[in-house]
């Protein structure tokens, strides 16, 4: 087995085994893991609404929707008055953030593992 310090994957020869290189281990991203985290993050979105329109509705998931109530008052200052729809866009933010993020780490945790076997 040869070892290379960057080792592509278009490499010529097959039998190398990558060191590592900073510039590899950046995991790009893909139009699935966009979408993926779109489709997580519009419900959160959507449910910031229900929960304005019936709070009774959503009592127990309420929680999930601090991050946007945290955001929409930092953006308007007051806490008792604020914009449901700046609040439904932090949900939406902030879920997408975090389906994002836990998708790319999951990508390059499995990159990872799949290259020391």
């Amino acid at each position: 087995m040869v070892y290379s310090r960057c080792a592509h994957p278009s490499r010529k020869n097959q039998d190398e085994k990558c060191l590592g290189h900073p510039s590899q281990e950046r995991v790009d991203m893909k139009i699935s893991e966009l979408a993926t985290a779109t489709f997580i993050g519009l419900p959160f979105a959507g449910l910031s609404i229900l929960m304005i329109k019936s709070p009774s509705f959503i009592d127990g998931a309420s929680i999930f929707l601090v991050p946007g109530v945290i955001i929409a008052v930092a953006i308007s200052g007051n806490a008792h008055v604020f914009r449901t729809s700046v609040m439904a866009l932090g949900n939406f933010g902030f879920y997408f953030a975090v389906t994002w993020t836990c998708l790319m780490l999951w990508k390059k945790y499995t990159a990872r593992a799949n290259t020391s076997n």
